[in-house]
């Protein structure tokens, strides 16, 4: 059964029940919830944050949470497809209405997006452990890469949804504790933070950037990730609207909050363009080095948990499906993306799955030996995507 790769393990466990809710499409509210909040809070994301905050004051870092209305149309679009025409994912529908060759073009696209998140997340990791390309910086990619998919070939969905549910919780506390730590280091505490403005006033484009971002997340951004869509077909239609409003809106404040840290380093500095959150870190104390590198390895595991249980689906299921295997169940002439709960799935569908896991991983850490810019992941996927609101939307 594909339920190892995907849905966990066929074997009797305590958390059968997450298994078997897995399969009906029923997980719970707290299990959605706090995983789709925490697979959106990327290191790159964080990174992001707080160099924008560093760029245009607070009002970087809501810019930057206005990508986070992507949770409201991926919610939109998600109960549109389940309730009123039964598509079991988005791949399904875009070949249902465009047919086979949209299909496989879009699935590409969202393997471009997947291959993007394991890179720049892994960068933003390793940029706490040396300078880029040295042997400590190459160790850190490794194991961020390494050790969410080790335990994603083994527990597949399950054990992605596990482990967002305590990363989430880590991800909280520790950014509390660093907003505790600023605002112990500001005269007028963390207050003084969001009225800060350096010497010179904050760079122009902060308006824009929040435009942009606005028009991005609401027609287009969120259907090119499949971490995010794949997420709007485990729950019951009306769950998963709730647990995307409010895990995007705990997510958009947990993106608002952190651009302080990237305020704060304009504070230090006296000037803009200091946000950057490992030289923040190198500012602030030992434990604030510690917490910040901590959130950064939380957020860095939950995206890339997620990214491999998307590559599996998308590759071994959506692209894979159209090949007619042996087992194949279903009618002579029949082709197309299979979802995981489909009886013509088998174990050869399950080592496709594992074999695009480890594909990805290796495939995303050696694009660092060229590229270990974070932001231009953004930059790219944010491009990448304008098109792509319309077709999905009519």
């Amino acid at each position: 059964q594909l339920r190892y790769i995907f849905l966990g393990s066929a074997a009797p466990r305590r958390d059968e029940a997450l298994v078997e809710s897995l399969a009906r499409g029923e997980v719970g509210f707290w299990t959605l919830m706090p995983s789709a909040f925490i697979t959106w809070i990327f290191a790159k994301s964080i990174q992001n944050a707080a160099v924008l905050g560093g760029y245009f004051g607070v009002l970087g870092g809501v810019g930057y949470a206005g990508w986070y209305t992507s949770f409201a149309s991926a919610a939109a679009v998600g109960y549109v497809l389940r309730t009123r025409h039964g598509f079991t994912s988005l791949p399904r529908a875009v070949e249902r209405c465009y047919g086979p060759w949209a299909s496989g073009c879009f699935s590409l696209a969202l393997l471009f997006r997947l291959w993007n998140e394991v890179w720049s997340n892994a960068s933003v990791v390793a940029s706490f452990y040396g300078e880029v390309h040295s042997t400590n910086w190459w160790i850190a990619v490794a194991l961020s890469t390494a050790v969410p998919a080790t335990y994603v070939v083994m527990g597949g969905m399950r054990a992605s949804l596990v482990s967002d549910q305590l990363q989430a919780l880590l991800g909280v506390t520790m950014l509390f504790s660093i907003l505790g730590l600023i605002g112990d280091d500001m005269p007028g505490g963390l207050g003084e933070v969001w009225s800060f403005s350096p010497p010179g006033g904050w760079l122009d484009g902060g308006g824009t950037l929040l435009g942009a971002a606005l028009i991005q997340g609401l027609t287009s951004y969120p259907f090119h990730d499949p971490v995010l869509t794949d997420r709007a077909f485990l729950s019951r239609p009306r769950t998963m609207v709730a647990a995307f409003f409010v895990g995007g809106a705990i997510a958009a404040t947990f993106i608002i909050l952190f651009s302080a840290v990237g305020i704060y380093g304009c504070y230090v500095a006296g000037a803009v363009k200091n946000g950057a959150p490992v030289d923040v870190a190198r500012s602030l104390s030992s434990a604030a080095f510690t917490f910040i590198n901590l959130v950064m390895m939380t957020s860095s595991l939950s995206t890339l948990d997620s990214t491999f249980t998307s590559c599996a689906k998308l590759c071994a299921l959506e692209l894979f499906g159209w090949l007619r295997l042996e087992k194949d169940a279903r009618p002579a002439g029949k082709r197309g993306p299979l979802a995981p709960a489909d009886a013509s799935v088998t174990s050869v569908h399950i080592a496709l799955g594992r074999a695009s896991i480890l594909s990805l991983a290796l495939a995303g850490a050696l694009n660092l030996l060229a590229d270990t810019e974070a932001l231009s992941a953004t930059t790219v996927s944010g491009t990448m995507v304008m098109g792509l609101g319309p077709p999905v939307l009519l």
